[in-house]
């Protein structure tokens, strides 16, 4: 977890006391307010809301979580298939969401090569694919704007690119809500599970 510690003095705390607070810049994510992906944090322990094809392990287990209790581990389960193994789920977005907003985080265990994580959104008329290279490293938040998707229902789409045996990606708080830009100063306390 990266960041810095910096007292700073809080006047006027108590009486007559002063208090140091420490200060440490986290980079974290909120769900929205509105969600329109059903255990996209996996808190249920299970795939409730979301289907798997054949072809890729999935599984839902604690090692898995970024924040919480449950993550998902996608494995690639290798060979030659004739289509591209996923988890899924279809989502209707309200027409009243301006700026729809997917947002996940991942975590690469093993890959490399020309694998990939793909992330595909689909809707009546057009997708959109998202692919992360299988870098093994620390967790790392991605988002896309789906502004041009409001008012449909589509698909959201979790996948491995070519199925290499070994291949291992960690998948935690998928979410698919109306962002809200701008800076917000706000103040909660913070557990972070498997760094």
């Amino acid at each position: 977890m990266g960041g810095r510690f910096a007292p700073t003095p809080v006047p006027g705390y108590g009486q007559g006391e002063r208090a140091l607070c420490y200060v440490l810049r986290v980079d974290f994510v909120l769900p929205p307010e509105e969600e329109g992906v059903e255990n996209g944090h996996w808190e249920s322990g299970d795939l409730s809301g979301w289907y798997s094809t054949p072809g890729i392990t999935v599984t839902v287990g604690m090692e898995a979580a970024h924040t919480g209790r449950y993550g998902l581990e996608l494995q690639a389960s290798g060979g030659t298939l004739a289509f591209w193994p996923y988890v899924t789920q279809t989502i209707a977005i309200p027409a009243t969401w301006a700026q729809p907003t997917p947002s996940f985080l991942y975590r690469v265990l093993e890959g490399g090569g020309d694998d990939a994580l793909e992330v595909v959104i689909a809707g009546a008329e057009e997708a959109v694919t998202h692919t992360v290279a299988l870098t093994p490293g620390g967790w790392t938040h991605t988002w896309r704007d789906l502004s041009g998707f409001a008012g449909q229902t589509v698909t959201l789409s979790f996948g491995l690119h070519r199925q290499t045996p070994g291949q291992r990606v960690y998948v935690d708080k998928v979410s698919l809500g109306e962002s809200h830009i701008g800076v917000h100063l706000i103040y909660l306390p913070l557990v972070l599970r498997n760094p």
